[in-house]
């Protein structure tokens, strides 16, 4: 499974915003710029941008970075739950790499999990989402994983999860 986690601690700008847009956390610097300036050269975001900001983004935010291409600054972002609370200048990308380490550290089968429910999820009736959710942790409870993390837990150790 792919973890990703951005840091930005300055500016991304189309491209750099479009990857931002692709991950799973963001932390941003509290100076941090993000934008999709493409609309200036008579273009649009081409790697995925339009799609990703109207599903991350209320819509009249979203038409305002594509048609008018200015940038939000880390506290609008924040606002409209694009990334956590901003850190301070500079160290943004200490604290991704923590994410990302406790990510790394994590249960694989379990991280996978929770990132299908919460993207395919949120497309289905509260009755379906459920019951997907029902059928994923009982698969998740007869692995390796969870029987490492419930005798850790027991042991009063960390886990060591292998992905099984």
């Amino acid at each position: 499974m792919d973890r990703w986690a951005a840091a930005v601690d300055g500016v991304a700008l189309g491209g750099g915003f479009e990857f931002v847009l692709a991950c799973d956390f963001c932390v941003l610097g509290e100076r941090a710029r993000l934008g999709l300036p493409e609309i200036k050269l008579g273009l649009l975001p081409a790697l995925g941008g339009t799609q990703r900001t109207i599903r991350r983004l209320p819509e009249p935010l979203v038409l305002r970075l594509l048609m008018v291409g200015d940038p939000l600054d880390a506290a609008t972002a924040h606002r409209h739950g694009l990334c956590e609370q901003p850190v301070p200048w500079g160290q943004a990308l200490t604290a991704a790499l923590e994410v990302a380490h406790r990510l790394a550290a994590g249960p694989p089968l379990a991280l996978a999990a929770a990132r299908r429910l919460a993207r395919d999820g949120i497309g289905l009736d509260l009755p379906e989402a459920i019951a997907l959710e029902q059928s994923v942790v009982s698969e998740l409870f007869g692995s390796a994983d969870a029987a490492a993390g419930i005798s850790a837990f027991l042991g009063k150790r960390p886990p060591d999860f292998t992905g099984a």
